[in-house]
């Protein structure tokens, strides 16, 4: 062969490595946009549901606590959350067949079946590994559909949950606490696990990704709800009537949920 044909065959194998492996590139780049797009779906989903639980949590808790006033909104919870299993299956097959999804599922079949049979601490803390369980869940998803880098700990969207979930154990002890005041039960393990609980925000609040990853007025917010009821519950245990305490933490929890769902739209456009 010539020189001049060699050189011709070798642009030419060249020129077809170049345009396969940019159409291997692009292929790629697709299937992660489909995959992100799902992902997003899924966590929008898990949100919904862990919201859900987090109410259960506070009203299972307060129901076992002896206060029924708020059973109505009890079975609201429940009904939801079976509402997000339905949707949660129906975004794709990857999460059917998945050990730790599953898992999940069977607990939360396991407690809401029986959690009348719980006293209030045994229930907390069911919940409370269950919701651990969906977290870590959530992070799973993310790193599986390319929503996240390795460092889950600089992601705006995952460090709310955290201030929420602590909000939300917040919204709970003090729902079991007040219930426990309204049956003139001093309930020392309670008031001690809430001023816990209080010192774990404190020291939350003062993290960096605090200031970074929550607005002004959301801090404002978050402050104003401890200052009016989990405090004064602290320094007066007639301070705070149950149905203010359960709304005014529920709203605060609410609104953070909405920044979460920015705040994942956000890192969505980035990374896409």
């Amino acid at each position: 062969m010539e020189p001049s044909q060699i050189s011709v065959v070798f642009g030419v194998v060249t020129l077809l490595v170049v345009v396969l492996a940019a159409v291997v590139w692009l292929v790629r780049r697709q299937h992660q946009k489909q995959k992100r797009a799902q992902g997003v779906i899924w966590l929008q989903a898990l949100r919904s549901m862990l919201m859900h639980i987090q109410r259960h949590r506070g009203l299972t808790t307060t129901v076992l606590g002896g206060d029924v006033t708020l059973v109505g909104k009890l079975e609201e919870a429940q009904r939801n959350v079976s509402r997000d299993l339905g949707h949660i299956a129906l975004v794709g097959d990857w999460i059917k067949d998945n050990p730790n999804w599953e898992a999940i599922t069977a607990h939360w079949a396991r407690l809401a079946g029986q959690y009348q049979r719980l006293d209030a601490r045994k229930n907390l803390d069911q919940h409370n590994k269950l919701i651990k369980g969906i977290l870590v869940f959530i992070d799973d998803v993310a790193i599986e559909h390319y929503l996240v880098g390795a460092r889950l700990d600089d992601v705006s969207w995952r460090f709310v949950l955290a201030v929420v979930e602590q909000l939300g154990q917040i919204r709970a002890v003090g729902l079991a606490y007040i219930a426990s005041l309204e049956r003139s039960e001093s309930a020392p393990r309670l008031r001690n696990a809430l001023q816990v609980l209080m010192e774990e925000f404190s020291s939350t609040s003062t993290h960096a990704e605090y200031s970074r990853f929550l607005t002004d007025a959301h801090r404002h917010k978050i402050q104003q709800f401890l200052t009016a009821f989990p405090l004064a519950l602290l320094e007066n245990p007639k301070a705070c009537p149950l149905q203010s305490y359960y709304q005014t933490a529920t709203g605060v929890i609410d609104e953070l949920y909405l920044q979460f769902d920015d705040q994942l739209q956000s890192s969505l456009a980035v990374i896409v």
